[in-house]
């Protein structure tokens, strides 16, 4: 079992009752960088490799739940499994073949863009692929299928990731 295994694939009990009467939770990228905003103040907070107390989720949870704009309220458990995707690693190296959450596997996949020889990244247009790399980016894409999106378009959380992995050590 990978890190990733251990932290971010926990099964929960869905209760179908509560799950329909009650709206999930909504991600913007503006919640996003709010949940990653104020952890990354609080990285002192911080104990084994990226983990917060509940504590620091409930503190959280008090400040931000009232801003919410889209979506049914976001728990203290909302915010440590969104924080669990968001931070998903491995300790020895991101493996984007298991790694299927959201944030995490993003940035793995942006990784993997950034380190193909010949390509260039760029926060704007993505892997700014031009004519001449067309057939370089179709083969990857064909072994690589989730590094479409980023043909030539960037990641708005890229940053934020790379500070809060590097400043946890993990990356």
């Amino acid at each position: 079992m990978t890190g990733c295994d251990h932290f971010c694939f926990a099964k929960l009990p869905l209760n179908s009752t509560i799950a329909a009467a009650v709206p999930h939770a909504i991600w913007t990228p503006g919640d996003e960088d709010q949940l990653i905003d104020f952890l990354l103040d609080h990285h002192a907070a911080a104990v084994d490799e990226g983990n917060f107390k509940e504590v620091t989720f409930q503190a959280l949870s008090a400040l931000l739940t009232p801003l919410v704009a889209k979506g049914g309220p976001k728990t203290v458990q909302a915010y440590q499994n969104k924080w669990n995707r968001v931070r998903c690693f491995s300790s020895l190296y991101c493996d984007m073949f298991s790694i299927f959450l959201q944030l995490c596997h993003t940035f793995c996949v942006v990784q993997a863009i950034k380190n193909v020889l010949g390509w260039t990244w760029s926060d704007k247009t993505g892997a700014s692929i031009t004519h001449e790399l067309e057939d370089s980016w179709a083969a990857y894409v064909h072994i690589h299928k989730d590094v479409k999106p980023f043909k030539h378009k960037g990641w708005h959380h890229l940053h934020k990731m790379e500070y809060s992995l590097v400043r946890a050590g993990v990356w």
